[in-house]
């Protein structure tokens, strides 16, 4: 299973082990609301991080510039999941 820390711990996310990690904390039942936003705000972060990194190169081939894309558009989606969280629960 894939852990939070995990995500933290190196640059090189494995985007395949995300989306299905995505999806099984999705279905998980966690204990509070509150765990959840703090996971999904993490992985923001981790999302972040891994386009400030990749953008501060010189040069980008055509392949790294459409990953940036698709983090990019990751990284929105959890921003909307979490603000939506964040109306629900009115935090």
């Amino acid at each position: 299973m894939l852990s939070v820390g995990s995500f933290r711990s190196t640059r090189n996310v494995d985007y395949e082990q995300l989306e299905t990690w995505k999806i099984n904390v999705g279905k998980r039942d966690l204990k509070s609301a509150g765990k959840r936003l703090a996971i999904l705000k993490e992985r923001h972060q981790t999302l972040d991080d891994e386009i400030d990194l990749t953008v501060t190169r010189r040069w980008l081939s055509e392949t790294e510039r459409m990953r940036i894309k698709e983090l990019k558009v990751r990284r929105l989606r959890l921003r909307d999941l979490i603000n939506s969280m964040e109306r629900k629960d009115g935090g």
